[in-house]
């Protein structure tokens, strides 16, 4: 079960990766009348590359932060919606941790990019945050959960 998390985490962060390629490939495009903050995008995107790499090549230390490596029961539907779980909840965490660094950044007074942010975006995009790691930390309350209640059903063995 370890082996199918840490090959769902290659791939998120391969995914991940590509599409920090596919916005980084944005700074090249210019366009008329628009000023693009190229440092703090510079900075968002190595944030981002970091996380990526991280994910492609430090799977083992992130399996053991979270306890996947520990994971012994056989590969089954449960054991792949687990992991599912987790990888999305990566996923939304890598999204939801590059618009809080944008946050920060737009919103410091001594950005030349400085823009007026208003504190219910900031409460929102943290707990969209800790929604992500919710479903990171989570996942097993979260398979109880549809087991129970969502018309998933429980393997015998």
């Amino acid at each position: 079960m370890s082996g199918l998390f840490k090959v769902g985490a290659k791939l998120l962060g391969i995914y991940q990766l590509y599409l920090t390629l596919s916005s980084a490939s944005q700074l090249f495009v210019v366009r008329l009348g628009v000023a693009v903050p190229v440092v703090p995008t510079v900075l968002i995107l190595l944030l981002l590359s970091a996380f990526s790499f991280a994910l492609i090549f430090n799977t083992d230390w992130i399996a053991s932060q979270i306890g996947a490596d520990n994971w012994s029961e056989p590969i089954s539907s449960r054991s792949f919606l687990k992991a599912g779980i987790i990888l999305v909840g990566l996923s939304f965490f890598l999204t939801r941790a590059g618009v809080l660094v944008t946050y920060f950044i737009f919103s410091t007074a001594l950005s030349p990019f400085s823009v007026a942010r208003s504190p219910s975006q900031l409460i929102a995009e943290m707990v969209l945050l800790l929604v992500s790691l919710g479903l990171v930390f989570g996942s097993e309350q979260i398979v109880q959960l549809l087991e129970k209640y969502g018309g998933w059903e429980k393997e015998a063995g």
